[in-house]
């Protein structure tokens, strides 16, 4: 097992010379901190991340590089709606809408926001007028809308020194 703790670069950014494997994620598996793949190339590989991932792995984000082998994020493309937005006034509905749903939204290009596709949410989406289809596509961390607070650390949490399980009988009850 390959124990991967941090990014060291992005394929965009510099050259490679050598031989590259990749991580299959989903798009919401770019944001975990821990976990366990298999490279596309067989390799067994632990993601372990000091610290939580605030903006997420990003397609062609080198995990680990020697000469020989560069181990590289692969995003996969899924389900996604396109939708097209017009007018600022659009796109303040629609930012809305998808906000109070709770669900991610991701810029695409000229004018238009992805969303995980789901059907429900497409029809509601058309009733309100918003030009919306179905395509596969990539989400790429670096395009999703995120909130502004930063991410607070994982708390730390112990067991109370006065904790007491008290167990009642079924008669007493």
């Amino acid at each position: 097992m390959l124990e991967l703790t941090q990014v060291i670069g992005n394929l965009n950014d510099v050259s490679i010379t050598c031989n590259i494997d990749t991580i299959n994620l989903e798009w919401y598996e770019a944001y975990k901190r821990i976990g366990r793949y298999e490279s596309a190339g067989g390799l067994d590989i632990a993601l372990r991340f000091p610290t939580p991932l605030i903006y997420g792995l990003n397609e062609g984000d080198i995990l680990y590089l020697d000469e020989l082998l560069a181990i590289v994020v692969n995003i996969i493309p899924c389900e996604v709606l396109l939708i097209h937005a017009t007018s600022k006034l659009e796109i303040a509905k629609l930012c809305y809408e998808i906000g109070n749903a709770h669900i991610p939204l991701f810029y695409g290009d000229n004018e238009t926001f992805l969303i995980p596709y789901e059907q429900t949410l497409e029809h509601s989406l058309r009733k309100m007028g918003f030009s919306a289809r179905k395509m596969l596509a990539k989400m790429h961390a670096k395009k999703r809308f995120s909130i502004s607070l930063p991410m607070q650390k994982e708390p730390q949490l112990k067991p109370s020194p006065n904790l007491k399980i008290i167990q009642k009988s079924i008669d007493a009850i």
